[in-house]
């Protein structure tokens, strides 16, 4: 059975590992993690005052989503939660694992903010997103010019 919870600190060694493999499948010009310690110190930001959700399967760790909690630029009275990153490991893409992180993600944003933004989705099927059967739409596309 897949479950979610919030990571704590006791995940973070896990999660270092996590952010490697996903600049090693993404293929960036520039590594995203290449300092460990910056890296772990940044987790431990987003532990204390924003959201990561952990998926498991059998006691083992498959897959994160992490958010950002602040106040819209323009007004923060509005709050947002920003989807900064979603990974699942390889094997298990496809599956309901992405969809359950998801899940867990969206409903903390509708218990804790206005705004719930997801942008990294990294999908090539063509199916409908897992996004849009929760009801976000589609209002921007995101684009990487590495220069």
């Amino acid at each position: 059975m897949m479950l979610v919870r919030k990571a704590t600190a006791s995940d973070i060694p896990w999660l270092l590992e996590k952010l490697r493999d996903h600049d090693e499948l993404m293929g960036y010009k520039r590594k995203l993690f290449a300092d460990e310690n910056f890296a772990r110190n940044a987790l431990i930001i987003l532990l204390d005052r924003h959201v990561i959700f952990i998926a498991k399967e059998d006691g083992k760790n498959f897959g994160f989503i992490a958010g950002h909690l602040a106040g819209h630029p323009f007004n923060p009275a509005i709050r947002v939660l920003s989807e900064i990153l979603w990974w699942t490991e390889p094997s298990f893409r496809g599956k309901r694992a992405a969809s359950v992180l998801l899940s867990s993600f969206t409903k903390f944003g509708y218990e804790h903010v206005d705004s719930i933004i997801c942008s990294h989705v990294y999908d090539k099927t063509g199916r409908a997103s897992a996004l849009e059967k929760r009801g976000y739409r589609e209002l921007e596309r995101a684009y990487l010019l590495e220069v």
